[in-house]
C-alpha cells in the first residue's frame, strides 16, 4: 500500500500549475525572473546615463522639456478672440532664423500682453523657466483669430501663463526686437 504523503507533492504542484494567480501572473518563475532583471537593470542604466552626462552633457535629455512638449500637445488651441502683444525670449540665432522665416509652431510667448519696460533677461528666465540664455525679447503681435493654446508655465514663477500655437506666425507678426538687457544666469 502507498503512503498518502507521496502523492501531496504531486498534488500541490498539480494546484500550483492551474491556479489563477499563477495563470494571470505568468508563473512565479517568471515574476522572479522579471524582478531580478529589473533590479540589475535600474542601476546600470542610471549609471550609464551618469557617465554620458559627464562625457556629453547635451546629449542628457532634459526629461521636464518632454514632458512639456507633450502637455502642450494635449492642450487644445482655441482662436484668439481679438489681436494681442506678447514677448518671447530668444538667443541671437533663434533671433536670425524667425526673422527670416517667421516663429516656429508650438514655440513659447508669454500669455499676458506687453506692457512698459521689456524685462531683463534675468528676469525672464526667473519667472518664465527658461533653459537658454536670453539675448533678445520680441514684441510678437498674435492676430484675432490666431490659435493658440493657454498653459502655466512649468519652472517658473507662480501664476505665471505661457502660449503656443499650433500654426507657424509670420516675420510680419515679430513688431519690435530688444537686446536683452542685465544679466542672464546661464
Amino acid at each position: 500500500m502507498r503512503s498518502p504523503f507521496r502523492l501531496f507533492p504531486v498534488v500541490l504542484f498539480a494546484l500550483g500549475l492551474f491556479s489563477p494567480q499563477m495563470s494571470h501572473a505568468g508563473g512565479y518563475g517568471r515574476a522572479v525572473a522579471r524582478g531580478a532583471f529589473r533590479g540589475a537593470s535600474r542601476p546600470l542604466a542610471r549609471s550609464s546615463e551618469r557617465a554620458m552626462a559627464r562625457v556629453h552633457p547635451q546629449v542628457r535629455p532634459n526629461r521636464s522639456a518632454v514632458a512639456e512638449r507633450l502637455r502642450d500637445l494635449h492642450i487644445r488651441p482655441k482662436a484668439m478672440p481679438q489681436a494681442r502683444t506678447v514677448r518671447r525670449a530668444v538667443t541671437a540665432k533663434q533671433l536670425r532664423v524667425e526673422q527670416r522665416h517667421g516663429i516656429s509652431m508650438n514655440r513659447h510667448l508669454t500669455s499676458r500682453p506687453a506692457r512698459g519696460r521689456i524685462p531683463t533677461a534675468g528676469h525672464f528666465q526667473k519667472t518664465y523657466g527658461i533653459r537658454h540664455k536670453v539675448g533678445y525679447v520680441e514684441t510678437v503681435r498674435i492676430p484675432k483669430g490666431h490659435p493658440v493654446r493657454f498653459a502655466k508655465v512649468w519652472g517658473g514663477g507662480r501664476g505665471r501663463g505661457e502660449m503656443t500655437s499650433p500654426k507657424r506666425l509670420p516675420p510680419r507678426q515679430i513688431v519690435a526686437v530688444h537686446r536683452g538687457r542685465g544679466p542672464a544666469t546661464r
